[in-house]
């Protein structure tokens, strides 16, 4: 069998159509060249549509998480087509009260409140309000039992100690609550050396969506 490189350069991604060997060198972080990261999600976006690769170059030549953002954000500006309902899906967050009892007040902050459908800006813009900077490998809102499965091996006790020692949560909040947002148990990622996701990732389920 022959391997043809050139089936797994961008140029012929657009032509041809987006292929699983091509997201397979993306997600496995197989570089074209020495492109970054953020140039691979590019071609990305370019195959599907998104943006005009040729004058993303012009217009950013050392390209960034950044400029990647901005370009999408503003050819998707007036495209309102992420619902509520998704959400809550994402955010693991299925009761209306309870999906109401965190986000109110950033809702109201920014006019949200009567919205039922976003943009793709505004979406991220929610959802990293919901876990800044996007750390860890999770958007949903979790059990402490289900936390303890992931980062102490099912000791539960220990999680509670991981918590408080480094000042994620106080004793009080940690004991009155049965879930937790990402917002805080993603901090663990750090606390325990764990990875954390790209930006881009998030990017590529939304766009599911559209």
């Amino acid at each position: 069998m022959n391997f043809d490189i050139d089936k797994f350069k961008p140029s012929y991604q657009r032509k041809n159509g987006l292929t699983i060997g091509f997201l397979l060198f993306c997600f496995l972080g197989v570089s074209f060249k020495e492109d970054t990261f953020d140039r691979t999600f590019a071609y990305l976006f370019h195959i599907l549509g998104i943006i005009n690769y040729g004058d993303l170059k012009t217009k950013y030549p050392n390209l960034n998480d950044t400029d990647l953002l901005r370009e999408v954000f503003f050819v998707s500006r007036n495209n309102k087509v992420y619902k509520l309902k998704l959400l809550r899906e994402i955010t693991g967050i299925k009761s209306k009260d309870l999906f109401r009892k965190h986000f109110e007040t950033y809702f109201e902050e920014m006019n949200y409140t009567r919205r039922r459908v976003f943009t793709l800006e505004e979406t991220y813009n929610i959802l990293n309000f919901w876990n800044p900077d996007f750390k860890g490998e999770s958007l949903q809102l979790l059990l402490k039992t289900e936390l303890a499965s992931i980062y102490t091996t099912g000791d539960y006790d220990l999680l509670e100690e991981t918590f408080i020692d480094n000042n994620i949560m106080s004793l009080e909040a940690y004991k009155n609550v049965k879930k937790i947002p990402p917002k805080l148990y993603n901090q663990l990622d750090e606390t325990l050396e764990r990875g954390n996701a790209n930006v881009c990732f998030y990017f590529l389920f939304l766009l599911n969506y559209t």
